[in-house]
């Protein structure tokens, strides 16, 4: 990610890891690492005093001083994207931090609605039975009719049928 563009860019990663820099630094480094060879020959076949020897020393500073500047630039770049993916990592643990806490609450006040949702279930099942045997008694009452009718209005009795007291001393 960034965080490895912005080492390789600042120089602690190895040579292997500079084709992922930016391709005009690559060329930059290329164009000084030309120059050096360059001098290098003209040095020593002409002498460091010689104005080809001068000329390309000269370039190979200007050449050295760009790429400098475009190895701060792409720096810049990598620390100025490294600086806002930390923003947006800092700003998405937030957000997650809120969502968190509203599912809290959320759940947290679930709690509540799961008892009273409970405690309706309950006495729905409740006021069900006693709907149901309600509707039980009434058509038992419906199916059982007395076969016992009234014939007569009852009377009381003229005189006392129980205990027969003149048997009873007689057996005795």
């Amino acid at each position: 990610g960034a965080n490895a563009r912005l080492d390789v860019a600042r120089g602690h990663a190895g040579a292997a890891a500079l084709a992922a820099l930016a391709p005009s630094v690559v060329q930059l480094r290329a164009q000084t690492e030309r120059l050096a060879v360059q001098i290098q020959s003209q040095q020593t076949r002409l002498g460091p005093a010689h104005p080809d020897a001068r000329s390309l020393s000269r370039q190979f500073a200007e050449a050295e001083r760009a790429l400098k500047s475009e190895v701060a630039r792409v720096v810049a770049a990598t620390e100025a994207e490294q600086n806002a993916a930390i923003d947006r990592v800092a700003a998405l643990e937030a957000e997650l931090r809120r969502a968190q806490q509203d599912e809290d609450r959320a759940a947290k006040a679930g709690i509540p609605l799961e008892a009273l949702e409970r405690d309706l279930a309950a006495a729905r099942s409740q006021l069900q039975a006693v709907l149901e045997r309600k509707q039980q008694t009434a058509q038992q009452a419906a199916v059982e009719t007395s076969e016992a009718r009234e014939i007569s209005q009852a009377l009381p009795p003229t005189q006392q049928s129980s205990p027969r007291t003149l048997q009873v001393m007689a057996a005795s």
